[in-house]
């Protein structure tokens, strides 16, 4: 994205964030912005999270779905084994470990 589009929908994330600060659901939504479509695709595979297309409507659809116990609880579940998974020590060492094998080939 470049130029105004990006200013509009960094704008857009930001007004996002506040209003779930203000309602006091921080430690319940992450609004991480732009991910790469390898990022998305593993977050939603996992069931650790979920994809909305920037707008009012889906966003508030997506909150809606997640305050259901049993949906979040699964979501969070989903989430806490990705992050385990992906950003342990080993698998942190192993994504560098491939970094550096790389670059002496």
């Amino acid at each position: 994205m470049r130029g105004g589009r990006q200013e509009a929908v960094e704008g857009e994330l930001a007004a996002v964030r506040s209003r779930i600060t203000a309602l006091g659901l921080s430690d319940r939504f992450t609004v991480p912005g732009a991910l790469s479509t390898a990022e998305v695709r593993d977050i939603t595979a996992a069931g650790a999270g979920r994809a909305v297309t920037p707008g009012p409507a889906a966003v508030a659809e997506a909150v809606l779905t997640l305050l259901d116990p049993a949906t979040n609880t699964a979501a969070s579940t989903a989430a806490r084994e990705l992050a385990a998974k992906s950003f342990s020590m080993d698998a942190v060492l192993d994504t560098l470990l491939g970094i550096y094998e790389g670059i002496g080939r």
